[in-house]
């Protein structure tokens, strides 16, 4: 997720990459797509230099789609959330709702 997490990173600090990984968690947690195309696109245009940002805001448009199209419930589940380093990192599990057990 963002990039921007310790000031001796190659990307510098900026206080906008935990209100980044927090958006992209929340998302990924209810795929609430405010989450992402509102509130972790202005932390992304603020710096928080997520090269994953991109690809989450394509996924969650197919996640409309599928999600709309099927007629089959979808859930989301966050699994891990962290910045061990300068940069975050992020594991969800997205799927029908009867693959959830």
């Amino acid at each position: 997720l963002a990039h921007t997490h310790q000031i001796e990173g190659p990307y510098g600090y900026c206080p906008c990459a935990q209100p980044f990984d927090d958006a992209s968690g929340a998302w990924a947690s209810t795929m609430d797509s405010w989450n992402i195309r509102n509130k972790a696109a202005k932390q992304q245009a603020l710096g928080a230099k997520s090269c994953g940002f991109p690809g989450m805001v394509l996924f969650d448009g197919l996640l409309d789609v599928i999600r709309n199209g099927s007629g089959t419930p979808w859930r989301s589940q966050l699994m891990a959330n962290f910045h061990p380093t300068y940069y975050g990192m992020m594991i969800a599990r997205f799927g029908p709702e009867s693959t959830f057990t």
